[in-house]
């Protein structure tokens, strides 16, 4: 199990900063929904992508995942949503995710300490300090400690950007609707959500 499947919807950010969301398991009901909030199904490696049209970043993007957060959480509360905009200069903290590996970088002390409080331990690689997550520790408990190390980093005022391992929009395949799901819904309430949000 990845930590993309460690929530029934895990929403993220690609590594061009597209907003997307992935299902932990195979729940037609929660695809229309996704649907239903402008998602669009896409294929990574044998694995489902919902990715919000090219021209929704921003603001408006952040209210579509409201959309979908709002409907989902009504049938669900196993959420993880790490949706901050990528910074456009090196963050001061850097979380890597490859597979059940999780590997973060921090420039400083204070989120150095952060880190040790969410279950990171210190190694050396390559010569640089880096901590990592205990690899048996399970995926829905990574899951919670990258919410709380972001949560934790941004409370300071600091900069982090989540690599979830999720390439950019072009690396992604485009799957061709289902005709099951193709009548017109009408559009979703918005409600405000979180900056983070880790839901069991």
């Amino acid at each position: 199990m990845t930590l993309l499947d460690s929530a029934d919807v895990f929403f993220g950010i690609t590594r061009d900063g597209c907003v997307f969301a992935t299902l932990g398991a195979d729940w037609d009901f929660g695809s229309m929904l996704l649907e239903r909030a402008r998602f669009t199904a896409h294929q990574q490696h044998g694995r489902t992508v919902y990715l919000l049209p090219e021209q929704t970043v921003g603001k408006l993007a952040q209210e579509r995942v409201v959309d979908a957060f709002h409907m989902l959480s009504f049938h669900t509360d196993s959420l993880v949503v790490l949706t901050n905009p990528v910074p456009t200069t090196r963050p001061d903290l850097h979380i890597k995710v490859d597979g059940e590996r999780v590997t973060a970088i921090a420039s400083t002390d204070k989120i150095r300490q952060s880190l040790l409080a969410c279950g990171f331990s210190p190694q050396s690689c390559d010569g640089q300090a880096v901590y990592v997550l205990p690899p048996d520790m399970p995926v829905a408990r990574k899951a919670g400690a990258l919410v709380m190390a972001e949560t934790n980093t941004y409370a300071h005022g600091q900069s982090v950007h989540i690599d979830l391992g999720i390439p950019t929009r072009a690396d992604i395949g485009k799957i061709p609707p289902s005709p099951s799901r193709t009548t017109a819904l009408p559009p979703a309430p918005l409600t405000q959500l979180p900056r983070n949000h880790r839901a069991r």
